[in-house]
């Protein structure tokens, strides 16, 4: 599109659209009567941080607990009694290292 107000070159209607983040869903959404899903509601919860002040990754916090867990749904499955016990004190572990589970 090439607009008088805009100095840059003319680009094709594709490339415009995606700069302006029109995506495919949302350009036929009132043509196939589909519409696209709400984007997920923003965290108000804070990531949690080391000592160095990085954000925590929930897939490295609580290895203890983590390889006994996964040791036991591997083994015996997420139904065992054991294993259930197992799932909730990891998850009280992350919940004590500041993640919302």
């Amino acid at each position: 599109l090439w607009l008088e107000a805009d100095p840059s070159p003319p680009i094709s209607l594709a490339l415009h659209q995606r700069r302006r983040g029109v995506t495919m869903a949302g350009k036929w959404a009132w043509f196939s009567g589909w519409a696209a899903p709400d984007p997920p509601p923003a965290s108000n919860a804070a990531t949690p941080t080391d000592a160095n002040g990085k954000p925590k990754k929930i897939c490295c916090a609580c290895p203890e607990t983590k390889g006994v867990r996964d040791t036991c749904i591997a083994s015996k499955g997420e139904e065992h009694p054991e294993c259930v016990a197992l799932i909730e004190k990891h998850k009280q572990c992350l919940r004590a290292e500041g993640f919302n589970i």
